[in-house]
């Protein structure tokens, strides 16, 4: 194999240093994602996004938070890990999401697993 630089130390310095960057880069293009769209959104942390508190609460009560957070927002961004997630409050947004966009929406979730957590059941 051909070295970059001549010294394998160098070669595996750059390499780490280019793929920490790209993951910066990567992450940090998709925490814009709500900022671009102005729409409301927590400030979320480098690798967990929203969900830092996730080992010590369940999802239900980290949402809850979240949820009690944006009070009086329609609906409001969040991250789950680098993902973005789209939390509704106002109840007739919810109805008609739920009633007459179903079929866009109808396989849009997560997954949970009520004898773990069962407040997310």
């Amino acid at each position: 194999m051909a070295a970059i630089t001549g010294s394998w130390i160098l070669d595996f310095l750059l390499l780490t240093a280019a793929f920490i960057g790209g993951l910066y880069l990567f992450y940090w293009h998709q925490f814009q994602f709500w900022k671009k769209r102005n729409i409301p959104h927590t400030k979320p942390t480098f690798l967990f996004g929203d969900m830092k508190n996730l080992s010590a609460l369940p999802m239900a009560l980290a949402f809850k938070e979240l949820y009690e957070k944006f009070k009086g927002e329609p609906f409001f961004g969040a991250w789950i890990l680098f993902r973005p997630t789209i939390v509704v409050r106002d109840l007739d947004l919810i109805k008609h999401i739920l009633v007459k966009d179903f079929m866009s929406f109808h396989d849009r979730g997560m997954y949970s697993n009520e004898k773990v957590d069962p407040f997310s059941g």
